[in-house]
């Protein structure tokens, strides 16, 4: 994060994929880990952007267990106050909700930002992104899904590029607007450099 952003998509081993959301098992971020090593080529950097409610700690540590196990380029942030930094330095957001999620407002976020997104069909992504013209749609849970589409945006900078283009173009049809956001609570349980950020939450 301390290099300049940039709107330019990265070659594939210099990507970057933001995951954002509540660390929480209906969030996904389990068979996100596991479908990224599945992938031909690693990211050269993952944020996983979110908090936690008390009693989900379990989950965050097998999550942090996953990422060591996998050998992951993976940082935890914890909560962040200010989203926007985060995505617009990423090449790809991913959205691997198990529930559905009907206002998807981080999608809407990533895509103005100018991520290439992929994201969950349960009610909500599915009325933003158009398949194949600004994003990808997966089925929830489905890890095999979600690693062809991380692999087919890792490795096809154009195609990053030309999502990216089309997403900032529908995010003009969405007014995103500060009432949209929800702060969320955390108890961070982390070590302090794996928790570097504090403040507002992103769910």
């Amino acid at each position: 994060m301390d290099e300049p952003f940039s709107s330019e998509q990265r070659p594939a081993a210099q990507s970057v994929i933001a995951v954002v959301g509540r660390l929480a098992p209906e969030k996904g971020q389990d068979v996100f880990l596991r479908a990224l090593a599945g992938t031909r080529i690693l990211p050269r950097e993952v944020f996983l952007i979110g908090g936690l409610y008390p009693g989900d700690e379990n989950y965050v540590s097998e999550l942090e267990l996953l990422t060591t196990a996998l050998d992951l380029p993976v940082t935890f942030t914890g909560r962040v106050e200010e989203l926007e930094p985060y995505l617009r330095h990423a090449d790809i957001l991913v959205q691997c909700s198990l529930r559905p999620e009907p206002f998807r407002r981080v999608v809407r976020e990533g895509m103005r930002a100018g991520c290439a997104v992929i994201a969950t069909r349960p009610l909500g992504a599915e009325k933003i992104i158009e398949p194949g013209i600004n994003g990808l749609l997966v089925d929830p849970g489905d890890r095999a899904r979600l690693t062809r589409a991380l692999d087919t945006l890792i490795t096809d900078q154009e195609l990053r590029t030309k999502f990216a283009e089309a997403a900032r173009i529908r995010a003009a049809d969405f007014d995103i607007t500060d009432s949209t956001r929800e702060p969320t609570l955390c108890t961070p349980t982390l070590s302090e450099t794996r928790w570097r950020a504090a403040g507002g939450m992103y769910a």
